[in-house]
């Protein structure tokens, strides 16, 4: 049996749909292989089908172009053959015909090969509009707002990215006013500018939620003016915040304390993962940048950045360098990045989807366990730091971080779990 024909896609459900019938292939259609099969099939059935949806949404916004509309058509015609091909791969299962079952797989590798060429020619076309602004977030918003205010697109694509966009800007201002707590004398007058365009920011947003109401375009249109240059200034500021930052010549283990070189990836002593750090990350890095994801540089997890952004607010509180009070605003910082963690972990579960092959189902089930275990963990460091903070035990103080420590770690064995599991099927 020639392994060309199994290699892999750019599809991750499709590829293992290709897995299960090479299997099925070698080992002539056992129970378990037809039952995995059938299983991939179904999902990616599903998938499919929740794609086209989405899809068609997205077609409501997208930029007139002879390019786009022509690889729309080819989108279309392939979802449909995509449909076809899955159906064809079920019955060939069921009359355990071998070749067919092959060649049907082919063909759907060459539809799958076909739905990435256009996306990304769209992809490409889109890239090549016009630019509104440099952030990926605010382009699209004022590209959409656009098409409104000119009748081409729908309102309701327009709600819905500006309702998510209001909830990363306030979640990142309730932690810029816990950071601004503990900020640098000589930064004062930079936070002062943040907050205020913090606060423009969001009377924008408010100016185009009361257009969502009584559809004045002359209020969307002077909110989405305000909010740009709001979210303009934000970025600019985030900019000359970096600027002040330095690297530290060496960074300390959180686990061991072990002292290792900058450029360090991993404890030369316990071998713990040492993500990129700026010394100045607790103080100058107040998370005003208004991407769609929080982005961390470097190795190890968002949470890993975290501990090391609380173990320096410790090591000062220690040395006199800070107070209890800036370690106080850190911890009240980190409690409400888990409680946001949390969160986004419960709503992926409810969103998971009914069918998952078995291989995946264990494998998320592994990982869930990991999750809510950390997050259990960090949960009660939190209960630790408060009563550390009520007591004044320095003991406790140890215990915490190092409680934190071990939390920070089973969560990033899930990211590298996550990596792993990644890179075997691709």
């Amino acid at each position: 049996m020639s392994e060309d024909i199994f290699t892999l896609t750019g599809s991750p459900y499709y590829n293992e749909v290709i897995t299960n019938i090479k299997q099925v292939c070698l080992d002539d259609f056992s129970f378990p292989s037809v039952t995995e099969l059938k299983g991939s099939l179904q999902f990616m059935s599903e998938f499919n089908k929740k794609f086209q949806e989405l899809y068609k949404k997205q077609k409501l916004i997208q930029v007139a172009h002879p390019v786009i509309e022509k690889e729309n058509i080819t989108i279309e015609k392939n979802f449909i053959l995509l449909d076809e091909i899955l159906l064809k791969i079920t019955r060939e299962v069921k009359a355990k015909n071998k070749e067919a079952l092959k060649e049907h797989m082919i063909q759907g590798k060459e539809i799958i090969s076909s739905l990435f060429k256009s996306f990304d020619e769209i992809n490409r076309v889109e890239e090549e509009g016009h630019k509104y602004s440099n952030n990926p977030v605010l382009n699209e918003i004022i590209r959409i707002s656009e098409g409104v205010l000119e009748n081409r697109f729908p309102l309701e694509p327009l709600q819905n990215i500006v309702d998510d966009f209001c909830k990363k800007v306030m979640t990142a201002y309730e932690e810029f006013l816990i950071l601004k707590k503990v900020c640098r004398d000589d930064m004062k007058e930079d936070i002062s500018k943040i907050e205020f365009s913090y606060k423009g920011l969001m009377e924008g947003i408010n100016e185009i939620k009361k257009f969502f109401h009584n559809k004045e375009k002359s209020l969307l249109k002077h909110g989405m003016e305000t909010v740009r240059e709001h979210s303009e200034n934000l970025m600019e500021f985030q900019k000359i915040l970096e600027k002040t930052e330095e690297e530290p010549s060496t960074k300390s283990c959180l686990r061991c304390g072990a002292i290792n070189s900058r450029e360090a990836k991993f404890c030369i002593k316990c071998k713990m993962v040492i993500p990129e750090f700026k010394s100045k990350l607790a103080d100058s890095s107040l998370d005003i940048k208004l991407q769609s994801d929080e982005v961390v540089s470097g190795q190890g997890t968002v949470m890993t950045e975290n501990l090391y952004r609380l173990s320096k607010a410790v090591e000062d509180f220690q040395s006199g360098r800070g107070t209890k009070e800036n370690l106080i605003a850190i911890v009240e910082w980190l409690e409400k990045k888990i409680i946001t963690s949390k969160k986004q972990f419960e709503n992926q579960k409810k969103k998971k989807p009914a069918n998952i092959p078995w291989k995946d189902k264990s494998f998320i089930e592994e990982m869930e366990k990991l999750i809510e275990k950390g997050i259990s963990e960090f949960e009660g460091t939190i209960k630790d730091f408060k009563v550390f903070f009520n007591t004044g035990e320095d003991v406790l103080l140890k215990i915490a971080l190092e409680k934190a420590v071990d939390a920070g770690d089973k969560l990033y064995k899930v990211q590298m779990m996550f990596q792993s599991h990644q890179n075997s099927n691709k």
